[in-house]
């Protein structure tokens, strides 16, 4: 996928012209902390597609500047005057890309319902009224269900097309997204909704998180 372009370039979408004007790293690691919450700078480097050297430059920049602060486990996190910034960078970006967002909300909403039963459904079992833990045995029901988890993230890509050709950090999600995919069609199931790996559960509210923000919309309107 291609990278972002110069400031004031456009790119022609499906749905018209996005204005998609490149986003400095600074601006870009302010917005990924009022998203995603407190990161250190190697998981910020790796969240934007950015060299690690880059990213903490961005944050030392924003350090100096009093946006940024670091807590006693090295994690970056916003300050007051950080909130403030990134509320002013977050706005530019819903106005940058509107035309890509447009009509997002409701389709997208309808994937994250299909996503969320499906990995419900890889978690538990219901059996007459009671609902128990999934124990992995029907091997047909687990393939039912991964093929339903593969053609949410599917659609979720063809959806976010647009969004993804004009921001590298959308790109990176989605990348994330179908490497996480690929390792449950390979039979690591724990990458559906494990812990301690970048399953496909967690990168999925990422990238809600990221839309929810993008559309102005808080987490319990359509939550992940």
């Amino acid at each position: 996928m291609a990278g972002n372009r110069s400031p004031g370039a456009s790119r022609e979408t499906a749905g018209g012209s996005v204005r998609a004007g490149s986003v400095a790293p600074e601006d870009e690691v302010l917005l990924l902390l009022a998203v995603r919450g407190p990161m250190p700078a190697g998981e910020i480097a790796s969240a934007l597609g950015i060299a690690d050297r880059t990213a903490r430059a961005a944050v030392e920049d924003r350090l100096r500047r009093g946006l940024v602060e670091e807590d006693a486990s090295g994690r970056a996190r916003l300050g007051a005057a950080g909130v403030a910034a990134a509320a002013e960078i977050l706005a530019r970006e819903q106005r940058a890309l509107g035309p890509a967002t447009a009509g997002l909300a409701e389709r997208f909403d309808d994937l994250n319902r299909r996503m969320k039963a499906a990995i419900t459904d890889w978690q538990v079992v219901r059996i007459g009224s009671a609902v128990v833990p999934n124990d992995h045995t029907d091997a047909r029901r687990d393939a039912a269900v991964i093929d339903r988890l593969a053609q949410a993230a599917s659609s979720a890509a063809l959806l976010l097309r647009p969004l993804s050709r004009a921001r590298r950090r959308i790109e990176v999600l989605l990348a994330r997204l179908d490497a996480a995919l690929a390792r449950v069609v390979s039979g690591g199931g724990e990458w559906v909704c494990g812990l301690g790996v970048d399953s496909l559960h967690s990168v999925w509210w990422n990238l809600h998180a990221e839309l929810l923000a993008l559309l102005g919309r808080e987490r319990g309107e359509a939550e992940a």
